[in-house]
């Protein structure tokens, strides 16, 4: 059915289709005054409203106003806050915020983006956010939800940034509906126009024409363009458009790793080079897209290419060095383990970012970097080190339990990326060196009944 909507009527149809499902929207952060608002809006950067909701009520009452949390320190504040996403960027925030709003505004929360842009944590969507519910001014913040949904149901087209999606819908949008509008986009997104599980049947827009023609491109050009899952500094902006560049090369590293380790073996089994690439891809991307599944978020490898190419690159370093990458047993181990250690980094992370809490992170971390080794020696059918008294899993374990206690005593998340990692290669290293394992469990059948239940030929 082709599209005769003209942009005016497809807006005003969005709108009225919005405005009748959610009559009387409002943000689901829990708040008394604006400047907890703030600390909500503040806090809820790569972390649930239903965590933020959670933390806040002592956070508030310890501190009802600016000048509280201002005398206050580090330590304290981390204490109420410790179990949302980047506890320790978000505390620096959270009191940078407090004294740049006692020092520069009087105690009072500006009513301008600009000054709000000026207090420490606060980016144009957190600033949009206070504009548009505190004072009910024109201001559209973009999150993901608001991102994803616009583009999904006609409302921008091609959008690159969230900043070209704000800069549409508040052209286009009436002035006096546009903190309503902000609203009916997140929460629209949040329940029904979901990033993987969109249920379209239920959809208050499945009668747009325009909708069921761009659904067919729209997921995927969308998906392609945004990252669902971001790991960019939460304090630094509010705009999901960067990544964290220490977490990218992470990230980087360990696929690269990780493929090395399947191509290689594969090589030594003498596959051809399609065999080759496919158990290094699924090396690679095995145990992050069983980590995605079970979050729910979008799975990383189907939002960007750049991974597949990753693992081409692997396959020609293999094809280049098969020499000394096929015949040196050692270089299994070196990539296995460098890949089995930044995968756990970027496991933690992931689910630390949406909400999940330490032991949840844990569990992802073991299972993003020990899941595509087991997918890569069954493909290969030996048995998988998973599933050997070797230290492999323990040391994902292990490497995550460090990470906890390093969070714990305040340090930076470099610091608790770093000690992560380096505990889960000191631990593999000292392993194969002094051949630790963990113990077995057996039992031995008596002869009795070795004898009873055996089966003559």
């Amino acid at each position: 059915m082709p599209d005769t909507m003209t942009v005016k009527e497809r807006y005003e149809r969005a709108l009225k289709l919005l405005s009748e499902a959610i009559p009387e929207p409002q943000t689901e952060l829990k708040y008394d005054t604006p400047f907890h608002l703030l600390l909500a809006v503040i806090l809820s950067a790569q972390c649930t409203d239903k965590r933020v909701n959670m933390v806040t009520p002592p956070l508030f009452a310890a501190f009802p106003d600016a000048a509280t949390l201002a005398a206050s320190n580090e330590e304290t504040v981390y204490e109420y806050i410790k179990s949302v996403s980047y506890p320790n960027n978000k505390t620096r925030s959270l009191l940078g915020a407090a004294r740049t709003i006692c020092e520069e505004f009087g105690g009072e929360i500006p009513d301008n983006i600009d000054d709000l842009m000026r207090i420490p944590g606060v980016g144009r969507k957190t600033a949009n956010v206070m504009l548009a519910v505190v004072w009910n001014k024109a201001a559209m913040a973009v999150d993901t939800h608001v991102f994803r949904v616009s583009e999904r149901i006609g409302l921008t087209t091609n959008a690159r940034t969230p900043y070209e999606t704000e800069k549409t819908l508040v052209s286009h949008i009436p002035a006096d509906i546009i903190p309503k509008a902000h609203h009916w986009l997140i929460l629209h997104g949040r329940y029904t126009c979901k990033a993987r599980r969109p249920d379209c049947l239920n959809c208050t827009h499945r009668s747009l024409p325009l909708l069921f023609q761009k659904r067919k491109i729209s997921f995927r050009h969308h998906r392609k363009q945004t990252r669902q899952i971001t790991l960019s500094h939460p304090v630094t902006t509010d705009y999901p458009e960067v990544e964290s560049t220490f977490l990218f090369i992470i990230e980087v590293i360990g696929t690269f790793a990780f493929a090395i380790s399947g191509i290689r073996l594969a090589a030594y089994r003498r596959f051809d080079w399609f065999g080759a690439y496919t158990v290094g891809l699924v090396t690679a991307i095995g145990g992050g897209t069983l980590r995605d599944l079970l979050l729910d978020i979008d799975v990383f490898w189907m939002q960007q290419w750049f991974y597949l190419g990753v693992t081409g690159v692997a396959l020609a370093v293999v094809i280049m060095f098969r020499k000394l990458l096929v015949s040196n047993n050692k270089m299994l181990f070196v990539f296995d383990t460098l890949g089995l250690a930044l995968f756990v980094v970027i496991g933690i992370q992931k689910s630390l970012a949406v909400g999940y809490p330490m032991w949840v992170a844990i569990v992802m971390g073991m299972i993003t970097g020990a899941f595509g080794g087991v997918l890569r020696d069954i493909l290969i059918n030996q048995e998988p080190l998973f599933f050997r008294k070797d230290i492999y899993a323990t040391a994902c374990v292990a490497g995550g339990l460090a990470y906890w206690g390093v969070m714990a005593l305040g340090c930076s998340e470099i610091a608790q990326q770093l000690t992560c990692a380096i505990i889960v290669i000191v631990l593999r290293t000292c392993a194969l060196r002094w051949n630790w394992s963990l113990p077995v469990l057996s039992y031995d059948i008596p002869e009795n009944r070795k004898t009873k239940h055996s089966h003559k030929p």
